[in-house]
């Protein structure tokens, strides 16, 4: 079977999914978790960005650097798998690599926004 890249491949509504309190998604009834998941990184590594921008032109030197980077990593990597663990209660051992699905690209574009 050939799926469309630009589609959703299980015709469903993953938003409902995806903020439902206590799902518990599986593999088999909620395969696009990882997609979603990868999307939320890039929505917090953007934010996140712009914040440490914000920051740095307003000289609050409270996170600069390093720091800020490695905060931001830790925020990026494990909001995320907290939000998946607690609030969905998700099966994630159902999943292949699942816990750090799109941490490269919300640090890209984390970095991005702010540089």
């Amino acid at each position: 079977e050939v799926y469309d890249l630009r589609v959703n491949h299980t015709n469903t509504m993953t938003w409902k999914k995806f903020t439902a309190y206590q799902s518990s998604p599986s593999a088999s009834g909620y395969p696009d978790l990882p997609e979603d998941v990868t999307y939320l990184r890039l929505l917090i590594g953007l934010l996140y960005g712009i914040s440490l921008g914000y920051r740095e032109s307003n000289n609050d030197i409270s996170l600069k650097g390093g720091i800020g980077i490695m905060f931001g990593l830790n925020v990026i990597a494990f909001l995320p798998i907290l939000y998946m663990n607690f609030y969905l209660t998700a099966d994630t051992d159902t999943y292949k690599a699942l816990n750090f699905a799109g941490v490269p690209n919300g640090l890209a574009l984390m970095l991005l926004t702010w540089i």
